[in-house]
């Protein structure tokens, strides 16, 4: 047999010429592919959108005869539809509709998006009253795009769509796929947002996104815990009883936690039993958890000299030097795919919170890859930090003003639009002397490198100073950096 007979292919493909003229479709797909570059429908002489259109409209297209083998499945669609609509096939009239609005919108970079949409749409206007426009329907709502802005409204049509599709074929044989939709759409969800790092004497504020929790049936305790040799502690409680707006759209609320000492904790809906639990832990790592560090401290290094590094420790909020902090230097091991941390080095911060650190390094190598971590009595939950051997960014000048350094930080690296950006910068020069009272502009650019907002700003007392920008609530989305003199961050 050449033909694989399928539960439903007498319903949609009953004959051979079925069979034929699906394959012949296929070849061109494949054809059209070789030895051609940019996509171009015009030589078939209608316009792109007509090209999209229903097939009681499309087999009346007055194409050029001439088409090239790039265009030519244009035309085998052409009749392979004459023909379904001649025997009345419509289910499979639909499907090869939908077939060749998806061929377009693969090979033409100008059928996209709103384009795309709007042909599925016109599409299940005019084959509303078939069962089959199911199809057209799941179509519809795949093609609303990840449009953050407009998010909340596209939502809004996927679930109309959806309950409208689900009422009015419910005896299609394959309506479970929108109910599957409409399941994902409205299932319950619980996340949290805030910063990596907390300063100790600032409450701590987080963003808590949820969505038809009023499906669990339940009030919601959550909890701050304090992590310690991977053992949890409640510290805090937080009974919330919190209602989404609709079913299908996330709701933000903002929380203030208060203020926590130095350490690492844990904020979380997930009880301790569950967070100690190893299987849950995995499961819900990213989800229903937000790990952060509180800290006073902030570190930055840089090469003063080859194999030489400067690793500065300072207060997170004000800049002021801190003194009597321990660098620890280590340097990674991996011998058969495990990797160890070898001590090198315990290095303590002098009055301009330096710590020095000179690599011994008898072998020259161009490449070697050494960490290091800062801690003061118990505020020791800072991330390991990387110094890179070969990032070379030492100059010797006679300059007597030197060359200045500015280390920007911000609070979080990755926001959404109208999100708050926090950032802090110290100055300093070559000489690892920090730079007070000296006035910088700062300039935040969006994704295209386009200047949208900037501040004068000027060092305090300890060479730092800090400030915010608020991002656009529309606009481009991507990665958006901050720069000062010559430095970025992004």
């Amino acid at each position: 047999d050449i033909i694989d007979m399928g539960e439903d292919s007498r319903l949609y493909y009953p004959t051979l010429y079925d069979f034929l003229a699906l394959r012949s479709i296929g070849v061109s797909k494949v054809a059209a592919t070789v030895g051609y570059g940019d996509f171009d429908t015009s030589p078939t002489g209608v316009e792109l959108e007509q090209l999209a259109s229903p097939a009681i409209d499309y087999i009346n297209l007055k194409m050029k005869p001439d088409l090239n083998k790039q265009l030519s499945i244009f035309r085998y669609y052409q009749q392979y539809l004459t023909d379904l609509l001649s025997r009345n096939l419509t289910p499979t009239a639909i499907l090869t509709d939908i077939d060749r609005i998806d061929y377009l919108g693969e090979r033409s970079r100008s059928f996209t998006g709103d384009t795309k949409l709007k042909a599925y749409q016109n599409l299940y206007q005019y084959y509303e009253k078939n069962d089959a426009a199911a199809e057209i329907i799941m179509k519809i709502t795949n093609s609303y795009g990840y449009d953050y802005q407009n998010k909340d409204k596209d939502n809004l049509e996927i679930y109309n769509w959806l309950k409208k599709g689900i009422e009015k074929y419910p005896d299609y044989y394959a309506i479970n796929i929108l109910k599957n939709s409409l399941i994902d759409l409205e299932m319950p969800s619980i996340s949290m947002q805030g910063q990596q790092v907390f300063y100790s004497k600032k409450p701590i504020k987080i963003e808590l996104t949820y969505k038809n929790t009023q499906a669990l049936g339940k009030d919601l305790n959550f909890y701050i815990y304090k992590i310690e040799n991977s053992e949890y502690t409640n510290v805090k409680e937080f009974p919330l009883s919190i209602t989404s707006k609709s079913t299908y759209n996330t709701d933000t609320l903002s929380m203030d936690l208060g203020t926590l000492p130095v350490g690492r904790y844990c904020f979380s809906n997930l009880t301790k039993d569950e967070l100690n639990n190893e299987e849950t832990y995995s499961y819900s790592k990213y989800r229903n958890r937000l790990d952060f560090v509180v800290s006073d401290l902030i570190s930055f290094s840089r090469n003063s000299n080859k194999d030489e590094f400067e690793i500065f420790v300072v207060d997170r909020v004000t800049g002021e030097p801190i003194k009597g902090a321990s660098v620890n230097i280590y340097e990674t091991q991996s011998r058969r795919n495990n990797e160890s941390q070898k001590l090198l080095s315990s290095i303590t911060t002098n009055d301009m919170g330096l710590a020095l650190y000179k690599h011994q390094n008898p072998s020259n190598k161009d490449y070697y890859n050494i960490n290091y971590k800062v801690q003061l009595g118990v505020d020791s939950c800072l991330k390991t930090e990387s110094l890179y051997g070969q990032n070379y960014r030492w100059t010797q000048s006679n300059s007597q003003s030197g060359e200045e350094k500015v280390n920007i930080f911000t609070d979080r690296s990755i926001y959404r639009p109208g999100q708050t950006v926090y950032y802090k910068a110290i100055a300093m020069n070559e000489n690892s002397k920090l730079l007070a009272n000296k006035t910088y502009k700062v300039k935040l650019y969006n994704a295209n490198r386009e200047a949208i907002n900037d501040v004068e700003l000027r060092t305090n007392e300890y060479g730092s100073f800090a400030g915010e920008f608020i991002l656009p609530q529309s606009g481009l989305l991507g990665q958006y950096f901050i720069t000062t003199g010559n430095e970025t961050v992004y």
